[in-house]
């Protein structure tokens, strides 16, 4: 997240995406920004979708119960 915010200072991003954190999460950082982390595919797989309007969501694959999301 600290790269996302310093980068965004610079440069105009909507949406920043990383992998391999094995924590899903979809943060708003404000200001129309957006930082998405897939997470993780063996226990909870997740991924991003980008939709035909531009917006990005975070999405479960298949029919597995846990979305890999970190708490706390």
């Amino acid at each position: 997240m600290n790269f996302a915010r310093e980068y965004s200072k610079v440069i105009t991003v909507d949406y920043f995406v990383f992998g391999n954190l094995h924590c899903a999460g979809d943060y708003n950082m404000g200001e129309g920004r957006r930082a998405i982390f897939l997470g993780e595919w063996i226990v909870g797989p997740t991924y991003a979708a980008l939709k035909k309007d531009g917006a990005m969501e975070l999405r479960r694959y298949g029919s597995f119960s846990s979305t890999g999301e970190c708490q706390g």
